[in-house]
Order: structure tokens, then sequence, then C-alpha cells
């Protein structure tokens, strides 16, 4: 008799956790609707994605791979950061971009395991970030940037933690594209203007 109240209390808990995640993903929906800027909807996606996910970190960076860049269209931290929103770095200091370049997710159990190669690394550890996951960002099968995520002790998400991450990113990738390609139309239509003011001066 026991056994089944606590089964049941475990069940009624799972429910309520994914209850919980649904509402703050269609939270999480609503601000990228409503958002316009691709900086606005990455800001409003990684404070959902801290409600369900307990982190001291969480960020999104864009890659340009022609120019081997990368950059940092928004970060939430608990502390000072290092390394903040609209940063400029070498692409070669995401030492995790071979991982996710294959459409996987990426968790490091520990980042004192692995070589201290990367400026990112050391600066992650010196902020107190001790596991690190990062999801890509895709759309069309092409990578764009990655979502990222650090905890403050050593360890390996939850199932439910690790789908959630995976959630975000899908929704992220597809506002920031979004964004993205609303930017270029209204910069478009903008040339196109001067253009029709320029011809009309001419005449």
């Amino acid at each position: 008799y026991c056994f089944d109240i606590t089964e049941r209390k475990r069940a009624e808990e799972g429910l309520r956790r994914y209850a919980d995640r649904l509402q703050v993903l269609h939270e999480t929906d609503q601000a990228i609707l409503a958002a316009r800027l691709a900086e606005e909807i990455v800001e409003a996606a990684l404070n959902h994605l801290r409600r369900l996910v307990p982190c001291m970190r969480a960020s999104v960076c864009l890659f340009d791979l022609e120019a081997g860049e990368l950059s940092l269209l928004a970060v939430l931290a608990d502390g000072e950061t290092w390394l903040g929103k609209g940063e400029r770095a070498s692409l070669e200091w995401a030492w995790f971009v071979d991982e996710i370049g294959q459409g996987q997710i990426y968790v490091v159990e520990d980042l004192l395991s692995i070589p201290p190669s990367s400026p990112w690394v050391q600066g992650l550890l010196a902020e107190g970030v001790r596991s690190f996951v990062s999801v890509p960002l895709v759309v069309e099968g092409k990578m764009f940037g990655a979502l990222n995520v650090g905890m403050d002790s050593p360890g390996i998400p939850s199932p439910e933690h690790e789908e959630t991450i995976r959630e975000a990113a899908i929704q992220l990738a597809i506002g920031v594209h979004q964004a993205h390609l609303r930017e270029q139309i209204q910069q478009h239509a903008v040339e196109l203007e001067q253009r029709v003011a320029e011809r009309t001066a001419a005449l």
C-alpha cells in the first residue's frame, strides 16, 4: 500500500513537472512571436530556459564560418562574465564546434577533465562552471550557432533537462532565423526607397 502511494506521488510529480515545462515552452513561443529583434528573442528564450534548467550561465553564439569568428548574441549569467553579449572571438575558441557540427548535443561532464586549450574553457572555469552543454542551432540543414548552458557542479543533465535544452535550441533556431529574414527584408525595403528617391530626383 505504501509502495502504491509513493509510486502515485512520483507519477503526480512527474506530470506536474511536465505541465510546467509545457507552460514555459508555450510562454517562450509567445515571447519569440512578440519580439522583433534576434537579441530580444534570445534573451526571452534564455530567461524561460533558466526557469526549467538549473544553470549558472546560458548563452547563444552565432558562427561566421567563412570569417572564422563567433559572436555572442546574448548571455545570462549569475555573476560577472568574462565574455558577454556582443563580444566577438575566434571560432577556434568554440572547441565544441566540430562535435555539434554533426547535429549532435555535446556534453562535458567535468570541464576539468578536458585540456584548457581554449580561452573559453579557461573563462568558464574561472566563472565557476564545471559542466557544460552545447546544442547546435540549425535551419534548413545548416548550423549557424549554438545554445550553451553551464552548470556549477560536475555531472550530466537529466534526460528531462537535456530534452528541454534541445527543445529550446529548436525554438531559438527558428526565432533567430525569422528575425534575420525580417531584418533583411526591412533593409531591402530601405534600399529600394532610396533608389526610388534618387531616380525621382534625377528625373
